[in-house]
Protein backbone atom coordinates (compact mmCIF):
# COMPACT_ATOMS: atom_id res chain seq x y z
CA UNK A 1 0.00 0.00 0.00
CA UNK A 2 2.89 2.38 -0.79
CA UNK A 3 2.13 3.56 -3.58
CA UNK A 4 0.66 6.85 -4.79
CA UNK A 5 -2.93 6.35 -4.11
CA UNK A 6 -3.77 4.91 -1.03
CA UNK A 7 -6.01 7.06 1.22
CA UNK A 8 -9.03 5.80 -1.40
CA UNK A 9 -12.22 6.39 0.01
CA UNK A 10 -15.31 5.06 -0.41
CA UNK A 11 -18.99 6.77 -0.95
CA UNK A 12 -21.94 4.31 -0.82
CA UNK A 13 -25.04 6.40 -1.21
CA UNK A 14 -28.01 4.26 0.98
CA UNK A 15 -31.19 3.80 -0.54
CA UNK A 16 -33.71 5.91 -0.45
CA UNK A 17 -30.96 8.98 -0.75
CA UNK A 18 -29.89 10.63 -4.31
CA UNK A 19 -26.67 10.13 -5.24
CA UNK A 20 -26.26 14.04 -6.55
CA UNK A 21 -24.74 14.74 -3.26
CA UNK A 22 -21.45 12.90 -4.03
CA UNK A 23 -18.78 15.77 -5.26
CA UNK A 24 -17.77 13.94 -8.33
CA UNK A 25 -21.52 13.66 -9.25
CA UNK A 26 -22.11 17.44 -8.51
CA UNK A 27 -19.63 17.99 -10.90
CA UNK A 28 -20.87 16.14 -13.74
CA UNK A 29 -24.48 17.38 -13.15
CA UNK A 30 -23.29 21.00 -12.94
CA UNK A 31 -21.20 20.21 -16.45
CA UNK A 32 -24.34 18.47 -18.18
CA UNK A 33 -27.11 21.15 -17.13
CA UNK A 34 -25.07 24.08 -17.61
CA UNK A 35 -22.64 23.41 -20.55
CA UNK A 36 -24.16 20.94 -23.00
CA UNK A 37 -27.68 21.11 -22.06
CA UNK A 38 -27.94 17.38 -21.95
CA UNK A 39 -26.77 16.97 -25.53
CA UNK A 40 -23.92 15.67 -27.62
CA UNK A 41 -21.93 18.58 -28.53
CA UNK A 42 -18.82 18.33 -31.66
CA UNK A 43 -15.08 18.10 -30.43
CA UNK A 44 -14.64 21.78 -30.93
CA UNK A 45 -17.60 23.17 -28.80
CA UNK A 46 -17.40 20.72 -26.32
CA UNK A 47 -13.44 22.08 -25.69
CA UNK A 48 -14.99 25.75 -25.79
CA UNK A 49 -17.24 24.68 -22.94
CA UNK A 50 -15.07 22.62 -21.10
CA UNK A 51 -12.57 25.90 -21.12
CA UNK A 52 -15.93 28.32 -20.36
CA UNK A 53 -16.84 26.10 -17.27
CA UNK A 54 -12.94 26.30 -16.25
CA UNK A 55 -12.90 29.94 -16.31
CA UNK A 56 -16.32 30.30 -14.79
CA UNK A 57 -15.03 27.92 -12.08
CA UNK A 58 -11.42 29.61 -11.25
CA UNK A 59 -13.45 32.87 -10.66
CA UNK A 60 -15.37 31.26 -7.88
CA UNK A 61 -15.43 32.94 -4.40
CA UNK A 62 -16.30 30.14 -2.65
CA UNK A 63 -14.18 29.76 0.22
CA UNK A 64 -12.08 26.53 0.32
CA UNK A 65 -12.45 24.26 3.57
CA UNK A 66 -10.32 21.86 5.09
CA UNK A 67 -12.30 19.96 6.74
CA UNK A 68 -15.92 18.26 6.28
CA UNK A 69 -18.69 20.39 7.03
CA UNK A 70 -21.89 19.01 9.31
CA UNK A 71 -25.41 19.83 9.16
CA UNK A 72 -28.01 19.49 11.56
CA UNK A 73 -29.79 17.17 10.12
CA UNK A 74 -26.89 14.60 9.77
CA UNK A 75 -26.14 15.51 13.54
CA UNK A 76 -30.10 14.77 14.50
CA UNK A 77 -29.56 11.23 12.12
CA UNK A 78 -26.80 10.34 14.51
CA UNK A 79 -27.99 11.21 17.34
CA UNK A 80 -31.31 9.26 16.78
CA UNK A 81 -29.61 6.43 15.46
CA UNK A 82 -27.03 6.57 18.32
CA UNK A 83 -29.94 6.36 20.72
CA UNK A 84 -31.77 3.19 18.87
CA UNK A 85 -27.89 1.46 19.12
CA UNK A 86 -27.87 1.20 15.19
CA UNK A 87 -24.88 3.27 15.07
CA UNK A 88 -21.74 1.95 16.84
CA UNK A 89 -17.84 1.68 17.15
CA UNK A 90 -16.82 -1.87 15.91
CA UNK A 91 -13.90 -3.53 17.15
CA UNK A 92 -12.21 -6.68 15.56
CA UNK A 93 -11.99 -9.09 17.70
CA UNK A 94 -8.25 -9.34 19.01
CA UNK A 95 -8.13 -13.38 17.95
CA UNK A 96 -8.39 -12.39 14.27
CA UNK A 97 -5.93 -11.76 11.32
CA UNK A 98 -7.58 -8.81 10.20
CA UNK A 99 -6.40 -7.32 13.65
CA UNK A 100 -3.34 -8.19 13.64
CA UNK A 101 -2.86 -6.40 9.75
CA UNK A 102 -5.17 -4.01 9.41
CA UNK A 103 -6.32 -2.72 12.77
CA UNK A 104 -2.92 -1.55 13.77
CA UNK A 105 -2.88 1.92 12.14
CA UNK A 106 -4.81 4.81 14.97
CA UNK A 107 -5.98 6.37 12.08
CA UNK A 108 -8.93 4.39 11.19
CA UNK A 109 -12.12 4.23 12.98
CA UNK A 110 -14.76 1.34 12.24
CA UNK A 111 -18.28 2.04 12.13
CA UNK A 112 -20.89 -0.56 11.99
CA UNK A 113 -24.27 0.69 10.56
CA UNK A 114 -27.39 -1.49 11.07
CA UNK A 115 -30.22 -0.23 9.06
CA UNK A 116 -33.37 0.65 11.15
CA UNK A 117 -36.81 -1.11 10.81
CA UNK A 118 -39.30 -0.18 8.10
CA UNK A 119 -43.07 0.66 8.69
CA UNK A 120 -44.68 -0.52 5.96
CA UNK A 121 -47.77 2.02 5.16
CA UNK A 122 -50.87 0.25 3.29
CA UNK A 123 -52.68 3.42 2.50
CA UNK A 124 -49.39 4.94 0.88
CA UNK A 125 -48.06 1.69 -0.02
CA UNK A 126 -44.93 2.23 0.81
CA UNK A 127 -42.25 1.41 3.55
CA UNK A 128 -40.62 4.57 6.05
CA UNK A 129 -37.35 3.70 8.53
CA UNK A 130 -39.34 3.48 11.73
CA UNK A 131 -37.12 6.51 13.49
CA UNK A 132 -37.31 10.43 12.69
CA UNK A 133 -35.53 11.15 9.52
CA UNK A 134 -35.15 14.03 7.82
CA UNK A 135 -35.54 13.73 3.48
CA UNK A 136 -32.91 16.00 2.88
CA UNK A 137 -29.86 13.65 4.97
CA UNK A 138 -27.50 12.21 2.41
CA UNK A 139 -24.71 9.88 3.50
CA UNK A 140 -22.04 12.31 2.26
CA UNK A 141 -22.81 15.52 3.38
CA UNK A 142 -19.78 16.29 3.91
CA UNK A 143 -18.66 19.08 2.09
CA UNK A 144 -15.66 20.37 0.52
CA UNK A 145 -16.63 24.08 -0.38
CA UNK A 146 -19.02 25.82 2.49
CA UNK A 147 -21.80 28.58 0.93
CA UNK A 148 -21.51 32.19 2.03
Amino acid sequence: MNERFFHWQCFRTPPGFATTKNPVEQINRVLKRDYTAHRLLETGELLQQLASCCSNRSIDVRPFSESPGTSKELLSRVKALRGKQLLREFVLPRMSADFLLVDSRNDVFHVLYTPPNRIYYTTSNSAHEAIQVSAQVGANTARMEIAN
